[in-house]
């Protein structure tokens, strides 16, 4: 039986969906590959309240996720990117996978937050419901580390101070961020203004055939701006 097949039998009123012990007994009988083809949707369980898959590092995605879910254990796996996470989680454990970003924003009720040896080079904003956070071992980028210093990659905090701080440096982050790329567009702007309006502009204003003309009329270089 693969994942598929067991998940498909599984009653509907279904609470819990834990993979863990059929994933160990694929790989001690050596078809990891035959078990795990993909996850179904999990949205017609609408009374799931925990969902378990771990240690497979095959699984690159997820299924859609019921509203109901309140813990999500995915860690392990080979996952490039989660699905839209429900609004009523409360856990999410989803360290050593292939993530380069988390969902944002994160579910207003988030309490526990585990996401470290990932390629995630930034963070999302974090719900002010957050006590637990561990985000070791990420390869952020620069902003972050100008944020936090050289110790983010240890990040593993349940004080409640020091989480709030986090927390205000990673919003602090946000906006500057949008700051940046304000003026970043400003620039492209400016860029796309020249090569597309004025400097074809000029370049017919000045082309040789117009320079007699423009001689004699003494036009001034103002007054083609």
């Amino acid at each position: 039986m693969n994942i598929v097949e067991f998940i498909n039998n599984l009653p509907l009123d279904t609470q819990n969906i834990d993979l863990k012990n059929l994933t160990d007994f694929a790989r001690s009988n050596n078809n990891i590959f035959d078990f795990i083809q993909h996850v179904p949707d999990l949205s017609r369980f609408t009374k799931l309240k925990t969902f378990r898959l771990i240690h497979t590092y095959r699984v690159t995605t997820l299924p859609v996720l019921p509203d109901s879910l309140e813990r999500l254990e995915c860690y392990g796996n080979a996952l490039t990117q989660l699905p839209k996470l429900p609004k009523n989680l409360k856990s999410l454990y989803c360290w050593h996978n292939n993530l380069s970003e988390l969902p944002s924003p994160l579910p207003e009720n988030l309490e526990v937050l585990c996401c470290g040896r990932n390629p995630i080079d930034s963070l999302p904003i974090l719900p002010e419901s957050l006590y637990c956070f561990d985000a070791q071992g990420n390869k952020y980028n620069s902003y972050i580390k100008l944020l936090f210093g050289n110790n983010i990659s240890f990040i593993s905090l349940h004080n409640v101070e020091e989480l709030q701080t986090i927390k205000n440096k990673i919003k602090v982050f946000h906006n500057c961020k949008y700051i940046i790329y304000s003026f970043k567009c400003r620039k492209q702007f400016r860029k796309l203004l020249w090569e597309k309006v004025r400097e074809p502009k000029i370049r017919r204003q000045f082309a040789p055939e117009n320079i007699v003309d423009i001689l004699y009329n003494e036009i001034e270089d103002d007054d083609i701006f």
